[in-house]
């Protein structure tokens, strides 16, 4: 009985110092470029912080967000600014090419990269030679 009630005791002091946690959006914006990311903050009413940031190839605004979350940290004078969301970026290329760093094409995320810029190539490629042949019809 005295065991149980330390027990007890002691969980509600932990309650009590540590709190039960708050709901935090976390990697609500993986996937998305910082650009993106940081309007979709903005929109909702919030400021994005970079976290950390690996490479330096693409431009900030194009990198990619691998990771995301609320941030509950205090500043200098033992503040929570709150509505900061703290951003992970991969600033690599979305897939690796000579000299250039980014997902192997040897990994689902890399192959799939390259399909969907080939695929985008194709379909450029096309609408400008469908752009052409409706030139030289009317010329």
């Amino acid at each position: 009985m005295i065991v149980g009630a330390g027990a007890l005791s002691t969980a509600a002091v932990a309650l009590m110092t540590f709190g039960t946690g708050t709901a935090a959006a976390i990697n609500e914006y993986a996937g998305q470029t910082y650009a993106d990311a940081t309007q979709a903050i903005s929109d909702a009413g919030q400021s994005a912080v970079i976290a950390t940031r690996v490479g330096s190839f693409l431009p900030t605004d194009e990198c990619w967000v691998t990771g995301s979350r609320s941030a509950n940290f205090l500043d200098s004078s033992g503040i929570n600014g709150g509505g900061r969301v703290l951003l992970y970026l991969n600033c690599n290329d979305t897939y690796a090419k000579a000299g250039i760093p980014g997902n192997s094409l040897g990994s689902p995320e890399g192959r799939a990269a390259k399909a969907d810029a080939d695929a985008k190539a194709a379909e450029e490629q096309e609408q400008a030679e469908a752009e052409a042949a409706a030139v030289g019809e009317q010329g």
